[in-house]
């Protein structure tokens, strides 16, 4: 959101990563960031392989969706689609977590 909206933080004088430092090392935090999250499904694998399997992949896809960053001419066009990534992937492993602790998969 603060990529998208650069220039508006900027005006209003808020202090956001991008405003600060720019929008190279924001992409470059969101990497590490991202990275820091294929850990994750281990420490949740009491709720089960299929879990930590579909959560490995979306980190994997989360991941290289933000390595594309580096690459792309449109900053916004890109930011765009890594916001929309991580509120999808919030919500598919929350569901998930819902799903695999059902009944019917114990």
């Amino acid at each position: 959101i603060a990529i998208r909206r650069h220039d508006e933080y900027k005006a209003a004088g808020v202090a956001m990563l991008p405003v600060l430092r720019g929008v190279e090392f924001t992409k470059r935090q969101i990497v590490i960031y991202v990275a820091c999250l294929l850990p994750l499904p281990f420490f949740l694998a009491s709720l089960g392989t299929v879990f930590l399997i579909i959560a490995t992949m979306l980190n994997i896809s989360f991941l290289v969706a933000s390595f594309t960053g580096f690459f792309v001419k449109d900053d916004i066009k890109w930011a765009r689609m890594i916001f929309l990534i991580s509120v999808n992937y919030i919500a598919i492993l929350f569901i998930m977590m819902i799903v695999v602790t059902m009944p019917i998969f114990n």
